[in-house]
């Protein structure tokens, strides 16, 4: 199908998607083109539900469907206790150890120095602004 152009477009959208390769993305359009409808109509309104209902937390920046998160609203966690990650993706690994139960401050971005890449300002500046806010006896950097 390589000269149909929405074919081609959708395989580069699904790359970019992280851990998909170019086979990968071709499966998944061959998956989607075969598939019902119904099927089609159901995924593209469960992802557009998805964006609408989610938020990021005002607090760590977290996933949540609530202005602030079930972690951060949970008073029986450790709250002298940072947890620095990158991503949500990170935060969730690590609470699924079940060995870590202070707070966290997702950044959504990686450092990079040898590519001179740094943090989002706005994030760096609720970064601040909680440090200010909380007084942390511990604060962990769990990033790559």
């Amino acid at each position: 199908m390589s000269e149909i152009n929405e074919f081609n477009e959708l395989i580069q959208l699904l790359k970019s998607f992280p851990g998909i390769s170019q086979k990968q993305a071709e499966k998944i359009c061959y998956f989607m083109i075969n598939q019902k409808d119904e099927f089609m109509q159901d995924l593209s309104e469960q992802v557009a539900k998805l964006r609408q209902s989610l938020h990021f937390c005002k607090q760590c920046q977290n996933v949540s469907l609530t202005e602030i998160c079930s972690i951060c609203s949970n008073e029986l966690r450790e709250q002298d206790k940072l947890c620095i990650v990158s991503s949500s993706e990170d935060l969730q690994k690590i609470e699924d150890t079940n060995s870590y139960s202070g707070l966290y401050f997702v950044l959504h971005d990686e450092i990079n120095v040898k590519k001179n890449v740094g943090l989002n300002k706005d994030v760096v500046k609720k970064l601040m602004e909680l440090l200010k806010k909380k007084k942390f006896s511990e604060i962990i950097f769990a990033t790559n």
